[in-house]
């Protein structure tokens, strides 16, 4: 099961780079970006380990949840990670194939939010969950804090 999920989390992770493939080159290249901006190369592999450690996450979810107490919050856990799945799956279409920065910002800045939510709901569940959480949450700000620095730079 781990090995699925950690295959369909990279799949769906690689079918978003459709949209960034072309516009790194016509659109990202020429976009203002901060002094704090890492080279483009280290985006797939930072990516790469992140969705393993959802994929992970998930799995955790799926093995503790017959011996919980309390079914229901990991329930409502896992309809969080899933709506955080998606606007983590559409920022790459609204920021490099809509190339909408601002747009890429309410995405971004809606998925800090639900992770936040995953962080205070996985500490009651499993510490593992909650550290995959928290390692989650410092990329996503930096990357928010990047997409902060691109809006106001252009």
């Amino acid at each position: 099961m781990l090995v699925a999920l950690i295959v369909l989390f990279l799949i769906a992770g690689g079918l978003s780079s459709i949209f960034v493939s072309s516009s790194i080159t016509t659109w990202y290249a020429f976009v203002k970006k901060p002094f704090f901006a890492p080279p483009n190369f280290l985006f797939a592999p930072v990516w790469t380990i992140l969705y393993i450690l959802l994929a992970v996450f998930y799995w955790r979810l799926d093995k503790i949840y017959d011996k919980s107490k309390d079914k229901n919050l990991i329930k409502k856990l896992k309809g969080v990670f899933i709506l955080q799945m998606v606007l983590n799956f559409m920022w790459t279409p609204v920021f490099f194939g809509l190339r909408s920065i601002l747009g890429g910002l309410v995405v971004i800045l809606a998925l800090d939010l639900l992770v936040v939510k995953m962080i205070l709901m996985s500490r009651k569940i499993d510490k593992k969950c909650f550290y995959i959480s928290l390692v989650y949450l410092l990329w996503l700000l930096y990357a928010t804090s990047l997409n902060l620095g691109i809006f106001i730079l252009n």
